[in-house]
């Protein structure tokens, strides 16, 4: 929920801890991070943030005190170009070093060092190296270039040659591409980029650090090659500009001078190919509301005439000039998030054939993005080879083609043979699919023709164990939910892999809680929040319902999830800064709601929305609508808190009194003895509307219960948008046992897609929209608060960990990664018996909730902590018991713990 509710305990008992400094562990910093970057090739900023881990060598570490030192790689660690001194704070995520002296384009190592609450220092942790991103005096030796022609679906291929010095300590190359390349250095692949964004605001741009790969010496040339690709100028999946590339190397001598070579279309080395081996007639993919792709149609023979055009001794004499894009109009803004990578190839289920339309049906026999090797027997020249790409079959057993409510497309390639005895052809974009309908074949197709090369995005610390139970109902729905989760991210949330491939701010902000609870992947957030406001609508207020797109639209609760991104930011992640940076465009949509507040009754009306999945049983036919109230009085409170945060106390008085006032208003205008009405002056009052109450904390504490029940009188009526905030609800509420009921009905929800074989979740609760949906992922979230797992500060400082299990859960163990560490723990239910094992990182304080049974003794491992209501002398790592007529609160810090009640 947004708003915490606060109980009260009844009887408490706080004694110290009894360690003392003799014979403690030293502390040790680990996992060293620059903008939350493990292993960062550059930072996006010249003032960057730290953050580290503290390993636990024993119960109870905690930070007292840090120092960050910083030195240029050719000098360290003789000369500092930074040091914090010794700061007495616990501060140990995107700690802010203010303004330093660090240059564009240069490379450095930090490393940090802290004092634990015996004054005990810790060694200084292994450097981190990292690039501080090269600025716009850096970027002037790169012109954007392209190859004279401007087609919507228009590929490209670049070489450009240059020597590098012999006292060269550290290469680094940028690459920007509008839309996508894949690059290869001395002949070998190195990558794919960059993630999609808006050039109304910036162009991402990919670092490599090839100081390995690059061979150094006067008379040594190295091939920089990129196939490039532009997707543009078609509507609803698209991004403005024009084709172009870019792209730079800096090289860093023993002296730390940097010399700089960039795409220069005046160099006679750098030369380009504009007829490619693909059509760039070939059409766009996807509903007309979302086209993200294009049909490769691959001409064999001309690929045969070009092979091997990435190495160095490729003979380029023939090709053209590359032209000059000109410098356009928007930032280069180095990449967070990863880019997409290729994984070893894996065999096929099964293939089938088609008498009656001569087509090979290829099951890989689950979900997967990525792309197919085909080898193809017995070809002649200029015979076409099909491969058509689907979740699913149609009736007939074929794959599904241009059906289904939102337009599902026929998504194939295509290849032109060259004409032998054998020939092999592999796309070189991803596609989503289960099938595969192969066509145009003269010879059979074997299970040893065919492969896939499936692709991902590598999510930091990737915990696909991270939740395991004695029900395997809910392992399955975790698994399903698991692989959705993958396949929706290509450095953006995607809604779908198979169809739109777009950014929807609300599926963006529940994606985004998966992440939390599953990856170590924070840039994906901090993106969403920034593309919502990338399409022309910096300060505005005016928030797209999806992007970073051509056709923005507007749903005024899908609007309404870009404070909730932003704030969450700073909740789950300790991300203060995007507070600040966003604090205009925050209080812009406040701007925008305000001008729709009704003077008399005081509610937000008027804004066009509610959004693309109500029930029919939703009265959303009047524009003043409870579920809009709802989050507009949140994003009132998150504004309040942001500023009070930031030090705006005047604003932050104003928006208090704003949010007040809309409490109230709604209350009385929306609210009926134990209910919500869908909108003002409608009669019905659905589950979901009252949800939304519960959730932002508009229900008056009196009334909470009675709403609880009204909700759940319903059952699980809410679709899949609306049963996020319906299962956080009842998570919250200690519904554990009742959401359990629904979920443990074959015929319903996630059950149903387990039973039926799904490998993803659904779109909905039945398979006629998209099979792989991350819309309904979250159980990746639930899950895991089964066990009871959820922050209480920024960034997990304090975690709070209060399982409860439904009866039909016996076992269960959750693993959630934080800035702090992992945090993980298994709640047992088992004759009568309680027992919580958990791991808390360093630095961290755990707030535990254990049951009290009749016997009263609470233990320790194998030591009696409390028995019969008298608390024992403290150990190591236990700050405090407070003992509740039901239960006991242990307050713990930094370690491993097995507690057992009984």
């Amino acid at each position: 929920m947004l708003l915490p509710i606060l109980l009260a305990t009844t009887m408490s008992v706080l004694l110290p801890s009894t360690v003392t400094a003799q014979g403690v562990d030293t502390p040790v910093v680990t996992d060293v991070r620059a903008e939350s970057l493990e292993s960062p090739a550059y930072v996006a900023t010249d003032s960057p943030r730290f953050s580290w881990q503290i390993q636990r060598g024993r119960r109870g570490v905690s930070q007292t005190k840090y120092q960050i030192r910083i030195g240029q790689l050719h000098a360290w660690p003789a000369i500092l170009a930074y040091d914090s001194g010794v700061i007495t704070s616990n501060a140990s995520t995107l700690v802010d070093i203010g303004t330093t002296t660090l240059m564009p384009g240069h490379t450095y190592l930090a490393s940090v060092q802290v004092w634990d609450e015996f004054d005990t220092p810790s060694p200084p942790s292994e450097p981190l190296q990292f690039t501080i991103a090269p600025d716009d005096t850096l970027w002037s030796a790169a012109t954007p270039v392209w190859d004279g022609t401007n087609n919507s679906n228009n590929y490209a291929f670049f070489r450009d040659q240059f020597t590098i010095g012999a006292a060269a300590r550290k290469v680094t190359t940028y690459v920007s591409v509008n839309r996508s390349y894949r690059l290869f250095v001395n002949g070998h692949y190195l990558g794919t980029g960059p993630a999609r964004s808006d050039l109304n605001r910036s162009l991402l741009v990919n670092a490599y650090d090839l100081t390995e790969e690059f061979q150094v010496g006067t008379h040594t040339v190295n091939t920089l090659a990129i196939e490039a690709h532009y997707l543009g100028a078609v509507p609803g999946g698209s991004f403005s500009g024009w084709p172009a590339a870019r792209w730079m190397t800096i090289v860093e001598d023993n002296q730390g001078n940097l010399t700089v070579v960039g795409s220069d279309p005046a160099s006679a080395n750098l030369k380009v190919l504009a007829t490619t081996p693909w059509d760039e007639n070939a059409p766009i993919r996807g509903p007309a509301f979302g086209q993200a792709s294009a049909v490769e149609s691959y001409d064999g023979a001309m690929a045969a005439a070009v092979a091997g055009w990435q190495d160095p001794s490729f003979d380029d004499s023939s090709w053209s000039s590359a032209i000059s894009m000109g410098v356009p109009d928007y930032d280069l803004m180095l990449q967070e998030v990863p880019n997409r990578i290729e994984l070893p190839s894996v065999p096929v289920g099964s293939i089938t054939y088609d008498v009656a339309t001569d087509a090979y049906i290829v099951d890989l026999g689950y979900l997967t993005m990525g792309w197919p090797n085909l080898v193809m027997h017995n070809t002649q020249a200029d015979d076409v080879i099909r491969i058509h790409y689907s979740d699913r079959l149609d009736k007939q057993g074929l794959v599904l083609r241009g059906d289904g409510p939102n337009g599902i497309t026929d998504n194939y390639d295509e290849y032109i043979a060259v004409g032998a005895a054998s020939e092999s052809w592999s796309p070189h974009y991803w596609e989503a699919f289960q099938f595969m309908e192969i066509t145009g074949l003269r010879a059979p197709l074997t299970l040893q023709d065919i492969t896939v090369t499936p692709t991902q995005v590598p999510l930091e610390n990737p915990l696909e164990d991270g939740f395991e139970s004695s029900n395997t109902l809910l392992e399955d729905i975790y698994e399903i939910s698991y692989r959705t989760q993958i396949a929706c991210i290509d450095g953006l949330f995607m809604d779908t892999p198979q169809r739109e491939r777009k950014q929807y701010m609300a599926d963006g902000f529940i994606q985004a809680m998966n992440v939390a609870y599953t990856f170590d992947s924070p840039h994906f957030l901090r993106k969403l929040s920034r593309d919502a406001v990338a399409f022309g609508a910096r300060f505005s207020g005016i928030i797209p319902a999806a992007s970073p797109v051509d056709s923005p639209g507007f749903i005024a609760e899908w609007a309404l999830h870009y404070p909730l991104a932003v704030w969450k930011q700073y909740e789950l992640y300790g991300d203060a800064r995007a507070l600040e940076e966003q604090y205009v465009d925050l209080v812009a949509v406040k701007d925008v709601f305000e001008l729709q507040r009704h003077p008399t009754n005081g509610l937000v009306t008027g804004v066009p929305g509610f959004t693309d999945w109500p029930l029919s049983s939703v009265d959303s036919t009047c524009a003043t609508r409870t579920a809009l109230n709802a989050f507009y009085y949140g994003t009132l409170r998150i504004l309040e808190q942001t500023a009070t945060h930031l030090g705006h106390a005047t604003d932050a008085q104003d928006f208090g009194a704003l949010a007040d006032g809309l409490r109230t208003a709604i209350n009385t205008h929306l609210f009926q003895t134990d209910r919500y009405l869908d909108c003002l002056g409608a009669a019905d009052a659905s589950q979901i509307s009252s949800v939304f109450a519960l959730y932002f904390d508009v229900v008056p504490t009196a009334q909470r219960q009675a709403v609880l029940n009204h909700v759940k009188s319903f059952g699980f009526d809410a679709q899949t948008y609306g049963g996020y905030y319906l299962t956080d609800v009842l998570m919250s509420f200690g519904e554990h046992e009742f959401l359990m009921q629904h979920i443990d009905d074959s015929r319903t929800l996630w059950a149903q897609m387990v039973t039926l074989g799904s490998s993803t979740t659904w779109e909905g609760w039945v398979p006629d929209g998209s099979l792989c949906h991350a819309f309904t992922a979250y159980p990746l979230k639930f899950c895991k608060q089964m066990v009871g797992i959820d922050p209480a500060e920024p960034a997990w400082a304090r975690v709070i960990i209060d399982p409860k299990l439904p009866s039909t859960v016996e076992t269960a163990r959750a693993t959630i990664p934080t800035p702090r560490g992992t945090v993980d723990a298994e709640a047992k239910i088992m004759n009568g018996i309680w027992s919580l094992s958990l791991e808390v990182p360093g630095n961290v304080v755990a707030e535990v909730r254990i049951p009290r049974y009749p016997i009263d003794q609470l233990l320790l491992d194998t030591d009696r902590l409390v028995d019969s209501g008298e608390v024992a002398e403290l150990p190591a790592g236990v700050l405090s018991i407070v003992v509740n007529p039901t239960d006991y609160v242990i307050e713990v810090c930094g370690g491993s713990f097995g507690f057992t009640s009984r």
